[in-house]
C-alpha cells in the first residue's frame, strides 16, 4: 500500500503557476527557514495564491470545474462512507448515517477536545462505538486527531483534539464561515503531519519529534512556549520569518 497525499502548497504552486520548487528538508527548515524563504519570495509572492489554495487547493481535480470543487468533494465523502468503509468494516447503514451526524458535528466544532460522554449521548451511541467511529472518520481521511501518546494508538484510545484532514473541508462541509484559526492549524498538523506522527502537547498547539509549535496569526509571540528549547511560533501573514518564528505557508513546502 502506498498513500498519496493530496497537495502541499509547493506541489499547488508548481501545477497552477509553471513554478519548479523543490521540497525543503525538514532539518534544514528548522535551522535555515529565513533564508529558505527568501529564495522563494524572489520568484513568487506565496501569499498572493495562499487563500486559494487553502479554499480549494489541495485535490488537483479543482481545476477541472472549479465551482463544482465542493460538491464534489462533498460527494467523495458520501462516497466513501456509504461504499469504500462497509466494504472494508463490518457496518450497518444505522451507524454510517451515525458516523455521518458525527462528521457533521465535528466539523462544525473543530478543533476540539471530543467530550466522548457529551457526544456519545448526542448522537445516541456507547463510548466505544464512538471513539471507534472517530478512528473511520481518520481512516478515511477527513479528519485528523492527536493523541497524548502517539506510541501506542489503542483502538479505544480517545484523541485530546479533533481537526479537519485539511483546510478545503471546513469550506465543503461547514454551514458558517470557516474560523481562520481553525483553518491555520488544520493546514499546519495537515502538511507536517505527512512527515510523520504529530502529538497532543498541553502547552503550545503541536508537538513533532522534539519541537513544539504555536500557531497564530502574524502578531503571534512565543510567550506560551518560550520555555522550551526547541519551540516556534508560526505565524500566519508573513512572508519571512526570524530566529524562532515561521510562516504558517512555509509548511506547505516540506514535501
Amino acid at each position: 500500500m502506498y498513500e498519496l497525499p493530496g497537495l502541499s502548497f509547493r506541489e499547488y504552486l508548481n501545477f497552477t503557476q509553471e513554478t519548479a520548487f523543490k521540497p525543503i528538508p525538514f532539518e534544514q527548515f528548522v535551522t535555515n527557514h529565513t533564508n529558505a524563504a527568501l529564495e522563494i519570495v524572489q520568484k513568487i509572492r506565496p501569499l498572493a495564491h495562499f487563500s486559494d489554495f487553502l479554499e480549494y487547493g489541495y485535490y488537483p481535480y479543482f481545476k477541472e470545474a472549479p465551482k463544482l470543487y465542493y460538491q464534489k468533494l462533498s460527494e467523495t465523502i458520501s462516497l466513501a462512507l456509504s461504499i469504500d468503509l462497509p466494504s472494508s468494516v463490518d457496518i450497518s447503514f444505522r451507524s454510517v448515517e451515525k458516523i455521518r451526524l458525527l462528521l457533521h458535528i465535528i466539523s462544525e466544532s473543530v478543533p476540539f477536545k471530543p467530550n466522548i460522554s457529551k457526544l456519545s449521548e448526542r448522537i445516541g451511541i456507547n463510548r466505544n462505538s464512538l471513539v471507534q467511529f472517530i478512528r473511520y472518520l481518520e481512516d478515511i481521511r477527513v479528519i485528523k486527531c492527536l493523541y497524548a501518546d502517539t506510541k501506542d494508538i489503542g483502538v479505544l484510545q480517545k484523541p485530546e483534539k479533533t481537526y479537519m484532514h485539511h483546510p478545503n473541508l471546513h469550506y465543503a462541509l461547514a454551514t458558517k464561515k470557516p474560523n481562520i484559526g481553525s483553518i491555520r492549524e488544520s493546514f499546519f498538523i495537515n502538511q507536517l503531519g505527512v512527515l510523520g506522527p504529530m502529538k497532543y502537547t498541553p502547552e503550545g498547539d503541536f508537538a513533532f519529534n522534539n519541537f513544539v509549535f504555536e500557531v497564530g496569526g502574524s502578531g503571534k509571540t512565543n510567550k506560551q512556549i518560550k520555555h522550551f528549547a526547541n519551540s516556534f511560533v508560526v505565524a500566519d501573514g508573513i512572508e519571512v520569518g526570524h530566529l524562532h518564528k515561521i510562516p504558517l505557508w512555509l509548511f506547505g513546502f516540506l514535501y
